[in-house]
């Protein structure tokens, strides 16, 4: 066996790997690799537009901080501080609840991608 031979093995050895692993795919690569990427740029868009309405959000809750000024009694100004702060707790707990289910979304569909390109997981599910 000469020098070059010897150095062809490794790629001859794992040459029945990559014919077994092409037929993981039954889709051609680029076309899985296409809808893995237009998931991908779908999740980012949806998440950036949550970002967005967050930061609208909390653009008018700071609006309402100069009425407290307004005030001209101490029950008064109370009354509006409270209503501030319940405001910017709500608004944090719905923006919370909109992350987690932007997530929750979001794993349903990269299991549901990964369903329809991996033929394995369709053996799985039936086990």
């Amino acid at each position: 066996m000469t020098a070059r031979e010897h150095h062809f093995l490794p790629a001859l050895a794992a040459l029945p790997l990559s014919q077994r692993a092409n037929g993981l795919m039954p889709q051609p690569v680029e076309s899985v690799i296409n809808s893995w990427l237009n998931l991908n740029i779908s999740a980012q868009q949806r998440l950036l537009q949550n970002q967005q309405e967050n930061l609208q959000a909390w653009g008018a809750w700071l609006q309402r901080i100069p009425q407290i000024a307004r005030a001209n009694t101490m029950s008064k100004l109370a009354e509006q501080e409270m209503n501030v702060l319940m405001s910017a707790g709500q608004l944090a707990s719905q923006q919370l609840v909109d992350l987690i289910s932007l997530q929750e979304n979001l794993q349903v569909n990269y299991s549901y991608w990964f369903s329809l390109h991996h033929p394995a997981a369709g053996l799985m599910s039936k086990k």
